[in-house]
């Protein structure tokens, strides 16, 4: 398994703002959603723990392909998104759904995560 630097958003407590912040041990953490088995998708830093989860649980994901996932459009997932895909890890399948008031794009892994999938002995 191999790991990954990733930049994303991160609170700083000793000036009490949002900053960029690198993380250096990155690896994905994949799992399924007991209700409908849909791909749950999870950046995980070794130094820092969960850093973020990917992908978010919807109705509609009961009907995606075991590869794909929706992520919400909103709370700073965009810029983690976008990191994402520059990195090769992921690609936006350009399809939404609205689920309530939130608006969701459907994104699909790509092979090159299974070298960076973290799997729990």
């Amino acid at each position: 398994m191999k790991t990954f630097e990733f930049i994303m958003e991160a609170w700083d407590y000793d000036i009490n703002e949002v900053v960029d912040k690198k993380f250096t041990e990155c690896v994905f953490r994949t799992s399924n959603y007991m209700n409908n088995n849909a791909l749950y998708v999870e950046v995980f830093d070794f130094n820092e723990g969960p850093l973020c989860t990917v992908s978010i649980n919807l109705y509609d994901s009961f009907f995606l392909k075991d590869d794909e996932f929706y992520v919400k459009d909103y709370d700073g997932m965009p810029k983690i998104v976008k990191g994402l895909e520059d990195l090769g890890f992921i690609e936006n399948l350009k399809e939404k759904t609205q689920q309530g008031m939130g608006t969701y794009t459907k994104y699909k892994l790509l092979p090159k995560v299974q070298e960076y999938i973290y799997k729990e002995e």
